[in-house]
């Protein structure tokens, strides 16, 4: 049977692009550039570090490798079944779904559709996050002890008293503070508020949907949608393109993430409390330890659900097995060091963070929202305001290498599930450069969707979770088939 597949006329062609027919994928890939598409996937280890740490507590870098070993593991089976389907792109679920067709004609498309939902989501969260990023660097939010705000309540504070109500539901919600420390507190705060830039707060429109959560489309929607369309120009060009456009930022940003998670090793400033005596918290998100208990192991097998989104997720690299030129080779080789690069990472930046911060410190806003997670880099080399500007930005590019992988990847699932029967007939449109736009566009529409809804906190973590659950069912049924 996989001699039968691997064989055919466009299997085991090297040298330069081959010809594609016209409305098709074009096979101008080999494995190294399947490496580099795929070398977005590391950067996801910085959208929930800080929600791991929350879940499972001092265990967390535990569950980052334990997970990264699992799905190290189960990429051999991918690989194996990429290599059996030459002339098909799209992912492990487009070749699974080839297995449970003669069992089930509703398995087969759900787990296409599962794996496109999984990975899709990706382009929002990615730039919700790089968008928080933008407006921290241009419209900041002045901090509480800033001068500013000092000059500001030295102006303003002779119009509080004790008869405000401000101040009074300040002293209702945290009784026994003094008269005039409330005052101060409450001065303080709308100082920030005065002093905060507009642009933040605008908000053009607040939907909410019953059932799932408010759309907010404000600056942070803004943004991401720029940001989203600059990464569909790129893809626009075809896959050849993408991937030398991901080489560049992957050498940029990986090397001195790398770097940064070796310093903290070499020079001595892990801690060696904060990676010894593990344990689970008492509860999520709690900075006290708890123990392995029935609760402390739902907390760890929970986090090692949260963890399979990003540390599975090199399997992204037999995505584009109908746009290698040697799909023979090359799908086992892309997966391969693909999820060796993601050991390195997956292992070295939750031990790094975990070492040098602590569980409470891991449990900072910052770090759970995944805006803060720069300056948190810096902090590991002790580095000064010019190298966190420096570390910021290397964020949001190692942002958009995710955000690149996922497009990439998540709308040759569409395409291929389309030209198989499983999906509308319009997603199998393909450009002149072999780029499927139409299912780029779908992507792209959905996820203004996600956006809006994850344009908050609380929408964020919502999308992340929906998005994983797909994730998890994917990965169950293609390791069965």
């Amino acid at each position: 049977m996989v001699e039968q597949s691997t064989t055919g006329p466009m299997a085991g062609v090297a040298g330069g692009d081959i010809p594609a027919a016209q409305g098709t994928l074009h096979r101008a890939l080999d494995w190294r550039g399947a490496f580099w598409v795929a070398a977005g996937v590391p950067p996801l280890v910085l959208f929930s570090i800080g929600g791991i740490a929350g879940v499972a507590g001092k265990a967390a870098f535990v569950v980052w490798m334990l997970s990264m070993c699992m799905g190290f593991l189960q990429s051999f089976t991918y690989a194996e079944m990429a290599g059996m389907f030459g002339n098909k792109s799209g992912g492990a679920s487009v070749y699974g779904a080839t297995a449970w067709l003669r069992y089930s004609k509703l398995i087969a498309p759900l787990s296409v559709w599962c794996n496109w939902f999984a990975w899709s989501p990706v382009l929002s969260l990615g730039c919700a996050i790089a968008a928080g990023y933008i407006l921290n660097a241009l419209f900041p939010i002045p901090l509480a002890s800033a001068p500013q705000v000092a000059d500001w309540v030295a102006a303003h504070i002779a119009s509080y008293g004790a008869q405000t109500q401000a101040v009074i539901d300040y002293l209702a919600a945290n009784p026994g503070t003094p008269v005039d420390a409330a005052i101060r507190a409450v001065a303080q705060a709308d100082g920030v508020a005065a002093l905060t830039p507009a642009f933040r707060s605008w908000e053009a429109l607040a939907l909410t949907v019953p059932g799932l959560g408010t759309l907010h489309f404000n600056a942070t929607f803004v943004i991401g949608l720029i940001l989203m369309l600059v990464i569909f120009a790129i893809q626009h060009r075809g896959i050849s393109s993408t991937a030398k456009a991901q080489r560049v930022m992957a050498i940029v940003v990986l090397v001195p993430l790398l770097l940064v998670g070796l310093v903290p090793i070499l020079n001595g400033s892990i801690d060696t409390m904060n990676v010894t005596g593990i344990v689970p918290p008492t509860s999520a998100y709690a900075a006290s330890d708890g123990a392995w208990d029935i609760g402390g192991w739902t907390l760890f097998l929970g986090a090692m659900y949260i963890a399979a989104w990003s540390t599975y997720g090199f399997e992204t690299a037999v995505c584009y097995t109908a746009e290698f030129r040697n799909p023979e080779t090359d799908t086992f080789k892309a997966i391969f060091y693909s999820g060796l690069l993601c050991i390195v990472f997956f292992f070295l930046i939750p031990f790094a963070f975990q070492g040098v911060l602590g569980h409470e410190g891991m449990l900072a806003p910052g770090i759970v929202d995944g805006t803060g997670v720069g300056a948190a880099l810096a902090g590991l080399v002790n580095g000064g305001a010019v190298v966190t500007q420096i570390l910021v930005i290397l964020m949001i590019l190692a942002l958009f290498l995710a955000i690149m992988t996922a497009m990439a990847g998540s709308s040759r699932t569409l395409y291929q599930g389309s030209r198989d029967g499983w999906l509308p007939r319009y997603l199998s449109h393909v450009n002149e450069h072999g780029a499927p736009t139409n299912a780029m566009w779908t992507d792209l529409g959905f996820n203004l969707f996600l956006l809006a809804l994850a344009s908050d906190a609380t929408g964020y973590f919502y999308v992340l979770a929906i998005s994983n659950v797909g994730y998890i069912m994917f990965n169950f049924l293609n390791l069965n088939a």
